[in-house]
């Protein structure tokens, strides 16, 4: 992953190539922006408590993106979990491919390794907000 990553770091001409997961917030945002028309029509339905949960949502939904749209950008493959790693023996050396880069995106490279521990590595190993890591690493992960 890192390998990936560091690869295209901040590299503007790769990123100008690749789709940003900026366009599907932005476009999020656009439709969250209209709950108030939501609301003026289907309020009276809402129970008084997830009112409020709606009317801070757009606002709330800014405010939690506005890292990942400020973090530094790299190519995000998306679905990087272990489904996606092939391991192939080239001349006695083993080598990770991935594949699936049907949702490749540039934006985050958090986001890859976010996707990763939460569905390859076990519930186990990530308690606590940390990961255990074993061979070839030891030690601890901070996550």
């Amino acid at each position: 992953m890192a390998r990936l990553h560091a690869r295209h770091w901040q590299d503007q001409e790769v990123g100008g190539k690749i789709l940003g997961f900026e366009n599907s917030i932005n476009q999020l945002y656009a439709g969250l922006t209209r709950t108030p028309v939501f609301l003026s029509r289907f309020g009276r339905y809402i129970q008084p408590d997830e009112l409020e949960v709606f009317q801070a949502m757009p606002e709330g939904f800014k405010a939690a993106v506005q890292p990942l749209l400020e973090s530094p950008k790299t190519i995000v493959h998306n679905d990087y979990s272990m489904k996606n790693i092939l391991m192939v023996d080239r001349d006695g050396e083993h080598i990770f491919v991935l594949v699936d880069w049907a949702n490749l995106r540039w934006g985050s490279g958090a986001r890859d390794l976010s996707f990763f521990i939460m569905t390859s590595v076990p519930p186990h190993m990530r308690r606590g907000g940390r990961v255990e890591v074993s061979t070839p690493l030891r030690g601890e992960a901070e996550v």
